[in-house]
């Protein structure tokens, strides 16, 4: 599954702007009064301005190469501050995905993450920077009702479980290593904090393993 394109809503288009374009070095595509869209490799990521009284919150998480994830937490120091994940580490071990990662906060306060998944075996000698952002991996999508978006998503859209994923009535994976919709139930916390999640408003446009693309948004929960 591939995520070509996220649009995402923030109080502060300008401040946004300045986290992704100048301090994570993404490659604006789009701007206006009111949106901005970058180019995070193969994904296209767009924040709107939303002034709504429900401040918007997100956790995502973005693809780099196999082999960088020391190299992402060197040009990560002094850009923003990593979350602990354990006592004395930034790095965040999943085992049953074979995946290690990192996690930080972005201007607006949501959960952004830099995810290195060894099963991809994509592995680099260049340095790293954001050109190594290769993809918008994984975004959350927050509902009380995870079975009927499951079955919605397996029977209309034909997105599958993730396998190495163990699922449960408060959470669920779906996708592969490429592109992965995280479901979970409100008000449970986003690893690694306390914050809990919140319905906001999304767009998001993926490929599937059949090669079909789709739309959907928060309509669907």
């Amino acid at each position: 599954m591939q995520i070509t394109e996220l649009t995402l809503f923030t109080d502060n288009i300008s401040e946004t702007k300045n986290f992704y374009g100048n301090i994570l070095s993404l490659k604006i595509i789009s701007q206006s009064d009111n949106q901005v869209g970058f180019q995070a490799g193969s994904t296209k990521l767009i924040f709107k301005e939303c002034k709504n009284t429900q401040k918007p919150f997100y956790h995502f998480a973005f693809n780099i190469p196999s082999n960088k994830l020391n190299e992402a937490i060197s040009w990560m120091t002094g850009k923003v501050k990593l979350l602990p994940t354990e006592e004395n580490s930034v790095i965040a071990d999943f085992e049953n995905w074979n995946a290690k990662s990192i996690y930080f906060f972005d201007a607006a306060g949501n959960i952004a993450e830099l995810i290195s998944r060894f099963d991809l075996k994509n592995e680099t000698g260049e340095k790293f920077n954001s050109s190594q952002i290769l993809c918008v991996s994984e975004i959350g999508i927050v509902s009380n009702n995870l079975h009927s978006i499951k079955q919605k998503l397996i029977n209309d859209y034909k997105v599958s479980d993730f396998v190495k994923s163990v699922n449960s009535d408060t959470f669920s994976a779906m996708g592969d290593d490429n592109g992965l919709l995280i479901l979970a139930v409100e008000n449970r916390n986003w690893y690694p904090t306390t914050m809990p999640s919140q319905k906001s408003p999304f767009q998001i446009k993926f490929i599937n393993d059949l090669n079909e693309s789709y739309v959907i948004t928060e309509e669907i929960v």
